[in-house]
């Protein structure tokens, strides 16, 4: 399977490596000088490119692209193009990956639990609706999928769901709690391809885990599916949705992780979407949530585990080339798709601001036309965020986070103590 496959878009194109797992962005040049490199030498492309690329700057550029693999010893592109150039200005054709809320059905019933799950739609997408959107996405050059839930390893037919996306050249990787690995189910796992395991991990001891997750016994569940999963041999991350109950518990946690010899920590914040709403009681304020991220850059001086805070405030991934405007990358580089096919710019709104239907639409239109994605990427901002040193990379901040806390989704991210100045 090719290593590199490209899709064109309003600024150039974008390379997926398959190899690492990751999309590469070139200009309108760059992506002129791959189409050239197949017919032409190095030297007649950049005669036919002189007038814009000076000599040094080519050849540079031609020897990074060598040294990755992009182009051969002779300086000819390896990778391939799909489709047409399908973009409109300001957005990209299609989205850089879905998270796929493959089912609602649920062994646990949590209380911060942004989606509700418990039991499952009755309506779900079946393997075949699957396989569709699965087959979209690799047609559209969007070849990063995440496998959420509810649980995803209760859903019977997702090694059949992996399989099929392994076969289509798309990056797999799945959020689960662990607690439903069993041996069974990670034996089926072993004959296909998963990039990463997301587990949830809510607490480092049985009285914090079992409270937060309802349910006697969770802990111990939670262990022997992680020791299964850690059989396959697949990188593992342990996220920790911090809240009231469990926000003491951030030490040991670090220390649990250090001891399972994980790759990675996540640390989130609770968001008041789904039953979270439901217990205010467990919500974090600014500057509680600010504190809890200064104690991880402490604890990270003192530990090897590498710790990622995906929201911190302010934002630090903006991408100027792909990514314009206020906003986060909700409906501008990634998309959520629901149990049931709803398709929204994230899924701590997808009840609030759907996008359409995979029963009614296909991927592309919803992602082009679907009125939620245009809100989320015409966003009015502020003149807080715009007047912020961090805007370039930060746009704001969370959209769903300024719309659940603070009611107005041009407002700056709740949590940022920027523009939510913290009392003394």
């Amino acid at each position: 399977m090719t290593r590199f496959i490209g899709r064109r878009e309003y600024f150039g194109s974008i390379l997926y490596d398959r190899e690492k797992a990751d999309y590469i962005p070139f200009d309108k040049d760059a992506t002129e000088i791959f189409d050239l490199s197949s017919e032409k030498t190095a030297d007649e492309v950049h005669r036919a490119l002189s007038d814009r690329i000076e000599k040094r700057n080519f050849e540079t550029f031609i020897q990074l692209c060598q040294g990755i693999g992009i182009l051969d010893a002779k300086g000819k592109y390896t990778g391939t193009f799909i489709g047409k150039d399908g973009s409109k200005k300001g957005h990209l054709s299609a989205p850089l990956r879905v998270y796929y809320s493959c089912t609602k059905k649920c062994n646990f019933n949590c209380k911060h639990c942004f989606s509700s799950s418990g039991n499952p739609y009755p309506d779900e997408l079946s393997t075949q609706d699957s396989k569709k959107l699965i087959d979209e996405l690799a047609n559209l050059g969007c070849f990063e999928l995440s496998f959420g839930g509810g649980e995803p390893l209760l859903r019977e037919d997702l090694p059949d769901l992996i399989n099929h996306a392994n076969l289509r050249g798309i990056t797999v990787r799945i959020s689960t709690n662990a607690a439903a690995a069993s041996k069974e189910i990670t034996k089926r796992l072993k004959s296909v391809k998963i990039r990463s395991f997301k587990i949830s991990m809510e607490g480092a001891s049985e009285k914090v885990y079992d409270y937060v997750r309802g349910q006697s016994g969770a802990f111990r569940k939670a262990l022997r599916g992680i020791k299964n999963l850690k059989g396959l041999g697949v990188p593992i991350y342990l996220q920790m949705v911090l809240m009231k109950t469990n926000a003491s518990d951030l030490p040991a946690f670090v220390r649990f992780a250090e001891k399972l010899k994980v790759e990675k920590i996540l640390i989130e914040t609770i968001m008041p979407s789904g039953r979270a709403a439901q217990n205010p009681q467990l919500l974090l304020d600014v500057a509680e949530t600010n504190h809890l991220w200064e104690t991880v850059h402490k604890i990270q001086k003192n530990t090897s585990i590498k710790i990622e805070i995906p929201h911190y405030v302010p934002f630090r991934t903006g991408s100027a080339l792909m990514f314009e405007g206020f906003g986060c990358k909700c409906g501008t580089l990634v998309c959520h798709v629901d149990p049931r096919g709803t398709v929204a710019p994230t899924g701590f709104l997808k009840d609030i601001l759907p996008s359409g239907s995979l029963r009614e639409k296909t991927l592309k239109q919803i992602w082009d036309a679907g009125q939620s994605m245009i809100q989320f990427r015409s966003f009015e901002g502020n003149e807080v965020c715009s007047s912020c040193n961090h805007f370039s990379a930060c746009r704001g901040g969370c959209r769903a986070r300024a719309l659940l806390v603070d009611k107005d989704i041009n407002q700056p991210d709740a949590n940022c103590a920027i523009a939510h100045p913290i009392k003394a």
